[in-house]
């Protein structure tokens, strides 16, 4: 892994040409001025970077030829990871900055097809970049797209609970990531004394059910947790993977509506036959969440995800009632079966 890490920052730091200024002379000059973005004649450049062109034929050559060098190193899985913006586009053989933006994006799609053409196992994982590339152009080609890099337990609700509204869940990847780093992704300084007493089982818990609606990414340091904390890891992926086939005909189902940044509960799923399947997410608040089921009538209700929890759920002929008593920021992940 260390390898491939090393070997892919390498590619990368040559494909993203940034720091112009100390290090990409090489590459500026072997591409030349209009295999870049530009506009008034002058490169664009955001976060000193610098945007190729993928209407140019040396562009495409290059990237195709760095995508070879990886699948034969076994390389099977790559995220094109992309967050920055190039504004309204380019004056290169353009009417205008916005036709040069639309045409040199259609060309990157079509790369992007020859490429998995080309390597048909290849999985290439489209970044959403703040939402700025989940549309289904973009997904009628990647099959995978990062919802959010997003690591903290405590935000991540808000976008996985509406994430359904836009993006097939077996397209949607969501972190599970049950040890925070603290600002860092280097944990050289974590030890399993010093995890363990930061993160607590609800946080496990909460990292779980948050990456259940889509297609779950487990990260981060979960080596350093208890046997007890690992067992809840273990739980919700095996959780994760029975309702997976539930998915692929469902339906999203939001029975409070789509959350928003500062809500105290979030409330989403998916419906398949007769069983509303729901992520309940406290942040916050009291620990009383009410579920109306307006459409349907309820039969019962269990909490399906972890197994083991104490707290009660009541249920009324159109509304389910979940009563969590563990602290302001919890999450269980609900069934629910109605009559249609």
């Amino acid at each position: 892994m260390i390898h491939i890490e090393c070997y892919i920052g390498k590619v990368l730091r040559r494909i993203l040409c940034y720091r112009q200024d100390i290090e990409c002379y090489e590459m500026q000059d072997f591409y030349g001025d209009d295999a870049f973005f530009k506009r008034n004649g002058q490169k664009v450049i955001t976060s000193d970077r610098i945007f190729l062109d993928f209407r140019n034929q040396k562009v495409r050559d290059y990237m195709t030829s760095v995508i070879d060098k990886m699948v034969e190193s076994d390389i099977g899985y790559i995220k094109f990871d992309s967050n920055q913006d190039a504004g309204a586009g380019t004056e290169i053989d353009s009417s205008s900055p916005g036709d040069g933006l639309y045409e040199a994006s259609y060309a990157y799609y079509n790369w992007v097809k020859e490429i998995m053409a080309r390597h048909p196992s290849l999985i290439i994982e489209a970044s959403a970049s703040g939402g700025h590339r989940m549309d289904y152009k973009t997904l009628s080609i990647h099959p995978i797209v990062s919802t959010s890099d997003q690591t903290d337990y405590k935000k991540y609700p808000y976008i996985a609970g509406n994430i359904l509204s836009c993006v097939l869940p077996e397209q949607a990847a969501i972190w599970s990531y049950p040890v925070e780093s603290l600002g860092t992704d280097v944990f050289d300084a974590d030890t399993y004394e010093t995890v363990n007493q930061r993160i607590d089982v609800e946080q496990v818990i909460m990292n779980m059910v948050t990456s259940m609606l889509g297609r779950m990414h487990l990260a981060s340091a979960v080596h350093l947790l208890s046997e007890e904390k690992c067992a809840y890891i273990k739980e919700g992926i095996k959780y994760y993977n029975s309702i997976s086939y539930a998915k692929r005909n469902a339906l999203p189902y939001f029975p409070i509506g789509f959350s928003h940044f500062g809500q105290e509960q979030v409330v989403a799923g998916f419906i398949h036959k007769k069983i509303i399947y729901l992520a309940v997410w406290n942040l916050g608040g009291n620990g009383i969440v009410n579920i109306p089921i307006k459409e349907y009538t309820v039969k019962s209700a269990k909490i399906s995800y972890p197994t083991f929890c104490s707290e009660e759920i009541d249920v009324e002929e159109h509304r389910v009632v979940l009563k969590l008593k563990n602290g302001k920021y919890q999450a269980r992940f609900l069934e629910i079966e109605v009559n249609s």
